[in-house]
């Protein structure tokens, strides 16, 4: 166990868009990948593996098993702050997971502010505004985290034919 230096070096192309090599040796650590995304797993492998500053001399070759890696939080239900959820993306980010299925949307609830459809939110209390949806999405991308939206139709459309009869 020995402080280095981290190197970032491409390739890792065999491993696919979010694999990576880390190797840590007496002389430094390099990440390498092929892709942002391994970048950022790799240095996630590392924070793991990093223990009082030191780090083990290891080489780990890590990939995803499975393509979708994902949590859903439904803020329709439970509401949760715009901190909370970029909470939630930091912790999902540390342990790999790339997709976040945020549920905004249900039968009783709307969480997110419609700016042509302000009704949707009239009787909420607290819901995300659109520039919080663009801080909260623009989180996710910095972990390489895609945003899913959750609306479903015709199942939770009960809010919106409530305020909006006529559609």
């Amino acid at each position: 166990r020995r402080k280095g230096t981290v190197s970032f070096a491409e390739g890792g192309g065999e491993l696919g868009r979010e694999g990576n090599t880390l190797e840590v040796g007496p002389d430094g650590i390099v990440v390498s990948a092929h892709d942002a995304p391994g970048f950022f797993y790799g240095v996630q492998t590392l924070r793991q593996l990093a223990k009082d500053g030191a780090v083990p001399c290891v080489t780990v070759r890590d990939w995803p098993a499975f393509r979708w890696r994902g949590l859903h939080l439904d803020t329709s239900r439970h509401f949760f702050s715009k901190e909370e959820v970029e909470r939630v993306l930091d912790i999902m980010g540390q342990y790999k997971l790339n997709v976040f299925h945020w549920h905004f949307i249900d039968g009783q609830a709307c969480s997110l502010q419609f700016l042509k459809h302000p009704e949707l939110t009239k009787n909420r209390g607290r819901f995300f505004l659109q520039s919080d949806a663009r801080d909260i999405i623009a989180s996710a991308a910095e972990r390489h985290i895609t945003v899913v939206p959750g609306i479903e139709e015709p199942a939770h459309a009960n809010t919106g034919v409530a305020v909006y009869a006529q559609l």
